[in-house]
Order: structure tokens, then sequence, then C-alpha cells
């Protein structure tokens, strides 16, 4: 079953100790370049979770909270987040977010090639199907 219409929530996290005062500068970028694939891909970006200044082992952050709540409320359909990283810092904890948190949900990874500045990245997306 593809999806049809992308509702995209992405999501960018950094931790208080790589943050400067206000918004840091890696949240900054993330941000951007989420946005600036959405909108090439033509995909409807309904949000951007944002949790600055939030560890990744820490699974109670306000905004992972609301996005996961969008997903099982189906508000959004794909979930776009430049690293695992920016999910949890505990990949069994990722993983268990896919498996045991959204269940049924079924989330399939892909992988996206950007050229941003002078380095570049894969993004990692998940399409979300329930």
């Amino acid at each position: 079953m593809a999806i049809t219409e992308r509702r995209v929530g992405a999501y960018a996290r950094l931790s208080l100790e790589d943050s400067r005062a206000g918004e840091s500068v890696s949240i900054e970028n993330q941000k951007l370049m989420l946005t600036k694939h959405a909108k090439e891909q033509g995909w409807k970006l309904v949000e951007i979770y944002c949790d600055d200044g939030f560890s990744g082992t820490n699974q109670n952050r306000p905004a992972l909270q609301r996005m996961l709540h969008d997903i099982k409320q189906k508000r959004i359909n794909t979930l776009l987040v430049k690293d695992l990283s920016r999910l949890g810092r505990n990949y069994l904890e990722v993983g268990n977010l896919a498996e045991v948190t959204l269940a049924p949900v079924k989330m399939v990874q892909y992988y996206f090639f950007i050229p941003f500045g002078i380095s570049s990245t894969f993004l990692h997306g998940y399409e979300i199907y329930l």
C-alpha cells in the first residue's frame, strides 16, 4: 500500500550540552534541512516537532510525545528526521517506539542523500502505516 498524500512530521532534537543561548545552531540547521527536503518533494509539512535542550536518553520529551500522539491519530503519515540519534540515543528504545509504543503501526525506513552546504548527509524518513 503506497502513501498517496504525504503528511510529514519533521522531528529535530539537540541536547542541552550542545546548545547555545536561545535555539541551538544545530536545531536551526535540522529544521532548515528537513523543511527544504519536504518542500522539494512537494510534501505537506504538517509540523516540525522540536525538542531543543532535551537528552536523547529521555523518551518523555514534549515534542516527541506530541509527535507520537499525532502518529496514532493519523495526523501525519511520514516522519522525517536528520538521523536516528535525534529520535533517541539508545537504538533499542528507538526500536521500541516503532515496535511497541506505536503498535500496530508499521514504519518503513528509507534514506535521502542531501547535499547541504559543504557537507552532505542522509536524512532518515519513515512511512507510517496504521
